[in-house]
């Protein structure tokens, strides 16, 4: 009895993982493809990790530049101030020795030098006179030089002052552009590790089950467990009754991640919690709970016209199946999510969604069934995404339809 109650339990998870064709894994390469996905997990939370280190950074770089700049203003305001003052110091010296001697006339020997000059009443005090307005005038010349020099220091440093703030900026500027991109990068990161969580979860479970019922890792898992198929379908459906088609399958710029990436589905727009149904008969083959980009989804596997297809349900509110369920056309998988009760956007939890809609979606082959065609992550689906609008009749952009 418990060993056909873990073939049962098998079954449930055996579409995730097991080939179903003569090459088919054995156990010991399961583990070591489970292995290779942690190592790469590992090596892209490490990427994830430098990333943000960088971040860090570039940020405390910014902040010391831009205390530099506010430290650089205020020299300049100090030097334009001091400038303003030596000027003034220049224009109150002469008009003092102006007063004085008349040192402008002096200078330039004017009638009032001679007068002065002249006005000696003795040989002596002509000398004297002479000798003192020669050094008044000397000491006005230095003093006013000096000043002079000083107002061409100071703008000189403003000028220095200025041609740094402007190579700061620049430098700030390529410094936020880095942490930008580092940014989009650590996104990329985190959703990369989310996919290969789950990934590392089904795998982890299936090899339990293997374990269980005696496969050795040594032994093609398909000897040990027996066959199983999926039910065939004549075709696709619609998942929902009803709906409005509001973003098409391809590449687009994302309006919430900030970068341009495939949009492998077709979004269409209804209210949370409308049924969403499998677009056609197969096994539930993964389940994924509230991830940051996509929130809850179902993947499902179909054999239609006998090729092999998966389709996934994204932005889900709740999920009303489990993984290796069998499934029709009339079975309720899960209710419609992605506005006010899961998008981030509204405190949520899954960061790709702004309103209520269901992503829909359809690639060729098994979510990690046949050893020739396995992909074991999301990047994987999307390399084999196809648009639904191949095989599903939706409506034009904008438009509506009823029934499915």
């Amino acid at each position: 009895m418990k060993k056909y109650i873990s073939y049962v339990i098998l079954i449930l998870v055996i579409f995730i993982v097991i080939p179903i064709k003569a090459d088919a894994k054995t156990l010991g390469q399961l583990k070591s493809e489970l292995q290779a996905v942690k190592d790469e997990q590992s090596s892209i939370n490490d990427k994830k990790n430098q990333s943000q280190n960088q971040i860090k950074q570039n940020e405390s770089s910014v902040n010391q530049k831009q205390q530099e700049i506010n430290t650089n203003k205020q020299k300049i305001e100090e030097a334009i101030k001091k400038i303003e003052e030596l000027k003034v110091e220049i224009a109150d010296t002469k008009e003092q020795i102006k007063e004085v001697m008349k040192t402008e006339q002096i200078s330039e020997g004017t009638n009032a030098y001679l007068e002065y000059i002249f006005g000696a009443k003795s040989i002596s005090d002509f000398i004297i006179r002479v000798s003192m307005s020669s050094q008044l005038v000397d000491y006005n010349k230095r003093l006013i030089e000096k000043y002079r020099s000083n107002i061409k220091q100071q703008e000189e440093l403003q000028k220095e002052l200025k041609e740094r703030q402007v190579s700061l900026e620049k430098q700030i500027a390529d410094l936020e552009a880095q942490i930008a991109k580092l940014n989009v990068d650590v996104s990329k990161y985190a959703e990369e590790g989310a996919s290969l969580t789950e990934e590392i979860k089904a795998k982890q479970e299936a090899i339990n089950e293997y374990i269980k019922i005696g496969c050795k890792d040594n032994q093609e898992i398909s000897s040990c467990i027996g066959p199983n198929d999926v039910i065939s379908a004549s075709g696709f459906r619609r998942p929902i009754n009803s709906g409005t088609i509001t973003s098409e399958y391809g590449w687009r710029y994302h309006p919430t991640l900030g970068y341009s990436r495939l949009h492998a589905g077709i979004d269409i727009g209804v209210s949370e919690g409308t049924p969403v149904y499998p677009a056609a008969a197969g096994k539930v083959t993964m389940i994924i709970y509230r991830s940051s980009c996509g929130g809850n989804q179902v993947f499902v596997t179909h054999k239609v016209g006998g090729k092999q297809y998966t389709t996934v349900y994204m932005h889900l509110l709740s999920v009303n199946t489990s993984v290796g369920q069998t499934v029709t056309t009339s079975s309720v998988i899960a209710y419609s999510g992605g506005g006010r009760s899961t998008s981030s956007y509204y405190g949520g939890y899954d960061g790709c969604t702004t309103g209520a809609h269901l992503h829909f979606g359809i690639a060729t082959g098994w979510y990690c069934v046949d050893s020739s065609i396995c992909y074991t992550s999301y990047s994987g689906w999307t390399n084999r995404s196809q648009n639904p609008r191949n095989y599903v009749n939706f409506p034009s952009l904008g438009s509506s339809f009823y029934g499915r």
